[in-house]
């Protein structure tokens, strides 16, 4: 089991990166957490409705980011049981927001904390004009300065992460989750 993080890179053209991000910038709403706006793009159920993929998303691109970061948890993490694709959000996080470190614990289908479904998180960052806003790993000592297109794909249930403050403009990212779920 990989129990890091990795960055991906050079997996999207800067004109599919564009595409995301104004995505994101389009859909994007009020978010509970002060200094965040985000928007829910795909569930476990829209997904598995391809239309409704293909509805605001003709060229694919989407599609194309879940495929990368699914063949990547397949290839570099032992799974407990079958990988299924949960969702993906977009965030955008103004300036003087920040995300405490914490671990994404899931519970499973009876909402019991078992540890029979752990998430595995992809971090697409979608702009370059914003400062600060790291992506924290605690328990590493060690944290990523992302730039647009970069990946970071990690254990989600396994390592702390968080973002540092955002010091200048407004940082944007891609969030696909995915469970691995034991059988």
């Amino acid at each position: 089991m990989q129990h890091t993080f990795e960055v991906l890179e050079g997996k999207l053209t800067d004109e599919e990166i564009k595409y995301l991000d104004d995505i994101v910038i389009k859909f994007s709403g009020p978010d509970p957490k002060p200094g965040f706006e985000g928007t829910g793009l795909v569930t476990e159920e829209s997904y598995q409705n391809s239309d409704q993929l293909i509805e605001w998303d003709p060229d694919g691109v989407l599609k194309k980011v879940i495929d990368i970061v699914e063949d990547y948890f397949l290839a570099k993490y032992e799974m407990l049981g079958e990988l299924k694709f949960n969702r993906v959000f977009g965030v955008t996080m103004h300036e003087g927001a920040e995300l405490p470190a914490h671990r994404d614990e899931d519970a499973n289908n009876d909402g019991i904390f078992d540890g029979k479904k752990r998430s595995h998180v992809c971090s697409l960052i979608l702009n370059n004009d914003f400062e600060g806003g790291d992506l924290v790993f605690p328990d590493l000592q060690q944290s990523v300065t992302a730039k647009a297109g970069d990946m970071v794909v990690f254990p989600g249930y396994y390592l702390s992460h968080g973002v540092a403050k955002i010091t200048k403009g407004s940082r944007r990212v891609l969030l696909v989750f995915f469970y691995d779920v034991m059988s």
